[in-house]
């Protein structure tokens, strides 16, 4: 069973790749400050392909989960040095921060999503995992944070610190599907103040920025 189990998601795997290789359907990839994580949004709408692969990725210097692989322990270069201060500066007020998942690959999001189907089937998978290409998490800019007991809920010291603190950082807190952690996004400090400030979203934000470009406002 294992074995059938295993040729199911290879299969998938090299579907997956030969359908969508040639597909770059997100219109903010390639926009102004895409590299400073400021014009990037993705989700089932703005996918990104299985070709796409940030720039500048560098390991996080700070504790991660004993369950995280290595490959999902790194951000883009800017990103990780501000994440590295955010957790520093947070021990410094005894709150501690754990990563959970940060940079996540194409393939490793397709890995996870069809492992997931075939665990408890697609209908459900769809709910708990994200589908590859939707997954921010590939952009390198984002990371899942937890605390020590894996536990971080919205009412936790630890999720009121970051929600006080990490625009600071250039952070900007997302959603997440999974339960007990938080999931943050680097868009800048300067970006991230104005959205702290206003209580936009990211996505409000982006969709103002092209209007004021566009000359539409």
């Amino acid at each position: 069973m294992k074995k059938v189990q295993v040729l199911l998601l290879l299969l998938a795997v090299f579907i997956g790749f030969n359908f969508t290789k040639n597909i770059v359907s997100n219109k903010y990839v390639y926009g102004d400050n895409t590299s400073s994580g400021i014009a990037l949004i993705v989700n089932e709408e703005n996918q990104l392909s299985s070709r796409f692969i940030p720039e500048n990725l560098r390991e996080i210097n700070i504790s991660f989960a004993n369950d995280t692989e290595d490959s999902k322990k790194k951000m883009t270069k800017e990103a990780k040095e501000a994440l590295e201060k955010l957790v520093d500066d947070a021990a410094q007020d005894n709150i501690d921060l754990i990563g959970k998942s940060a940079y996540i690959s194409y393939a490793d999001q397709y890995k996870d999503y069809y492992m997931k189907v075939l665990e408890v089937g697609s209908d459900e998978a769809d709910s708990l995992v994200e589908k590859p290409g939707t997954s921010e998490h590939q952009t390198g800019l984002c990371i899942d944070l937890t605390n020590k007991e894996y536990n971080l809920q919205k009412d936790s010291e630890e999720y009121e610190w970051i929600e006080k603190n990490s625009y600071k950082y250039g952070f900007v807190i997302r959603d997440c599907k999974e339960k007990n952690i938080v999931h943050i996004r680097y868009v800048g400090e300067d970006v991230a103040k104005y959205i702290y400030e206003n209580n936009l979203t990211l996505e409000a934000y982006v969709d103002d920025l092209s209007l004021r470009k566009d000359g539409s406002t």
